[in-house]
């Protein structure tokens, strides 16, 4: 049996990244990260990095990920340092945080400006072709977006849009409470509590304090040369991987690749003899770099399960006849569906299942040994004794919030969908929405959800998603009218915020400040949307020949979204039959076997936690990840384990930080193309 007397993090094998701050980081005193240069910051973002990146989105869908906030953070440090003005390190964590909201880009769309971004994703769906061919332009309610004659006018300014507009506004602000309430609890459990190390959360309060020793002028700071030094290798490498495909067809006409994006397609060449395996083959160093802060148990155990169920078994489930959909001539991402339908999905909501199962069961093995000194259990003490000077609010303020933002949900679609408020059809009381899925949504599956996937951050920086839920549960409903599916539905997932706290508690920043910048960021972001929209959606329609990814891309997106929207859609259908229930359960007893099994012989339970997250993981991803993880062993036995532990994170900021810088400046240099052809023709 193992061994009673290790420490959670020797059970769960994540001891390889729990890096201790120094003395002096950890001895620093906790302070606010608000004050004026914060606010500065949120405007500059808002105002002067919001219009660029939102022609982005709509010219060429770029995301270059985490390097935005980094490319902001940077551009703005540099403006205190010529302005004489010292920027703290918990300052620059907030304005981080603040670029990492306000640049953030939605879904699939590709689009940032907050909700008026999505307000303009939603005109063009209402008026779609793909609305209109399945009869659904006329019953989307005002709530959603007004009638198609007012959208002719281009304008938000208009009392048609009130209601859009409110639904929209009401929905992000009990967003922002549910936000600070349950992701504040699932912090002070996950890492309180169960004292998980979130090795992602590492990364960037790593990165945060490397910028911030160099605003100090600190040459001698490892972190500053660390990062700098990484930033000029993601530079060089964003040139490569991005710069030259995109430069050489906007220059010269034709697009020019020295490595395939995102990944080199194998399928097609090796469907003769491994049908309906997804062969593909990743080059993004980005991952590669990812391998060096994520538990090395997590990622073998990954690699194992996605390789055995993307790889190994389908040509011997094809040939018995399992993978049924499957075709000759499907490339990897069309085979890793087609097979995740026949058998796949199933298997990997029955090991998220197994997570929640296991994720109990070890707090409650904690909880018993957290009165043993030394036992290394779970201290539920710890609830209720917050380290001092962080700016913990009371738990039942958490409570508070989380619940008054459920049933704020709960009335707000209760109110729109069934009893007509803002726009909508009243309905009879026979074909209301049921109310108890949306308190099931509300009060039960997304605190769940949100500790399932909280849990997993905090030991290996992964998350699973049980997929269709929300689908699944509107057409088992019996509810019979399309506008449920354009409410703003309380099923969430919260877990991002527990290494935001943690992020927080890294960089000394008090959580306090955290209610403070919210606040100014929704404020900033809501105005600045709508300056910004407003001013480029009168410019002509959108999408248009003058946004070409919009142009491309959003006719396929909204046929996606009509085929779920349409109760008759035949996509509905065969979705809904992916999901055997005795798959789903019987793949969520093997793999609690395996935890039983892994648990009883002392082995590190990272290899079950990682085996969960590889059922539905790119084999690409896999593959690189075990690349980076060879290099990583390779550069510890020359630089040593422990001073790799420190330097990783930094690393990764680092590279993160120079590949978003070499992202703008294409991206740059693509749209002053573009206008100077404009101008010329």
């Amino acid at each position: 049996m193992a061994d009673e007397n290790k420490s959670m993090s020797e059970q769960l094998g994540i001891d390889d990244v729990l890096v201790p701050p120094s003395a002096e980081w950890a001895a620093a005193p906790f302070a606010s990260g608000f004050s004026l240069r914060t606010v500065i910051g949120a405007f500059f973002i808002g105002f002067v990095m919001l219009p660029g990146l939102i022609y982005m989105g709509l010219v060429v869908g770029t995301n270059i990920g985490g390097g935005a906030q980094w490319v902001t953070v940077l551009l703005f440090l540099e403006l205190a340092r010529r302005s004489y003005q010292k920027v703290s390190r918990q300052e620059l964590m907030i304005i981080n945080h603040m670029a990492s909201t306000l640049t953030g880009m939605a879904g699939g769309i590709m689009l940032s400006g907050g909700v008026f971004a999505s307000l303009i994703w939603q005109q063009y769906l209402k008026q779609s072709e793909a609305f209109r061919s399945f009869n659904l332009t006329n019953q989307m309610p005002h709530w959603f977006s007004p009638p198609v004659a007012v959208l002719q006018d281009r304008t938000f300014f208009m009392q048609a849009w009130v209601p859009a507009i409110a639904v929209a506004v009401l929905g992000m602000i009990l967003y922002r409470v549910q936000f600070f309430g349950l992701g504040y609890l699932v912090f002070r459990v996950t890492s309180d509590v169960e004292r998980l190390p979130f090795p992602m959360a590492r990364v960037g309060a790593e990165g945060t304090t490397a910028l911030a020793e160099a605003g100090e002028d600190r040459k001698e700071s490892w972190r500053w040369s660390v990062f700098s030094t990484m930033a000029i290798a993601g530079a060089v490498w964003g040139a490569i991987y991005m710069g030259i495909p995109s430069l050489s067809s906007v220059l010269f006409g034709v697009r020019t690749s020295l490595i395939p994006i995102p990944f080199l397609d194998l399928t097609k060449y090796t469907e003769s003899f491994m049908p309906s395996a997804a062969m593909a083959v990743g080059f993004d160093l980005g991952l590669v770099l990812v391998a060096f802060v994520i538990p090395w148990r997590v990622i073998v155990g990954g690699a194992v399960t996605c390789l055995l169920c993307q790889v190994i078994l389908p040509p011997f489930l094809y040939r018995a006849g399992i993978h049924r959909q499957w075709q000759p001539g499907f490339g990897a991402l069309d085979t890793q569906i087609a097979n995740g339908l026949d058998l796949w999905m199933s298997v990997g909501i029955g090991g998220a299942i197994s997570i929640a199962v296991t994720g109990i069961w070890l707090a409650v093995k904690g909880s018993r040994k957290s009165s043993r000194s030394g036992g290394g259990g779970y201290d539920w003490k710890a609830l209720i004794r917050p380290p001092a000077g962080r700016g913990d609010f009371p738990l039942a303020v958490a409570v508070f919030l989380f619940l008054l933002a459920g049933a704020g949900f709960v009335m707000l679609v209760h109110g729109i969908v069934n009893l007509g408020w803002l726009g909508g059809l009243p309905k009879p009381r026979s074909e209301w929405f049921p109310l108890w899925v949306l308190w099931f949504f509300a009060l039960l599956w997304t605190p769940v959800n949100s500790y399932i996937n909280a849990k997993l951050a905090g030991i290996g920086g992964q998350t699973v998603s049980i997929p269709f839920v929300r689908e699944g549960s509107f057409v088992l409903s019996g509810y019979r009218h399309p506008d449920i599916w354009m409410a703003p539905i309380p099923l969430h997932d919260f877990s991002y915020a527990a290494t935001l706290y943690k992020q927080l508690e890294l960089t000394r920043v008090k959580f306090s400040s955290l209610v403070k910048v919210e606040i100014v960021s929704l404020i900033v972001l809501t105005i600045a949307g709508l300056f910004y929209w407003s001013y480029i959606w009168r410019l002509g329609p959108v999408p248009s020949d003058d946004y070409p990814f919009a142009r491309e891309m959003w006719p396929f997106m909204a046929k996606n979204a009509a085929l779920w929207t349409s109760a008759l859609g035949e996509g509905n259908n065969q979705v809904l039959s992916a999901i055997r229930p005795g798959i789903v359960f019987g793949s969520a007893g093997i793999f609690m076997a395996l935890f039983a099994v892994l648990s009883g012989a002392g082995i590190p339970l990272a290899y079950y936690f990682g085996a969960v997250g590889g059922v539905g993981q790119f084999p690409y991803i896999a593959v690189t990840l075990l690349a980076g993880l060879f290099l990583r062993f390779a550069v510890a036995r020359r630089l040593g384990a422990d001073k790799l532990r420190r330097y990783a994170p930094v690393m990764m900021t680092g590279f993160a930080a120079g590949f978003g810088i070499a992202g703008l400046l294409v991206v740059g240099i693509v749209l002053l193309k573009s206008a100077i052809t404009a101008l010329v023709y």
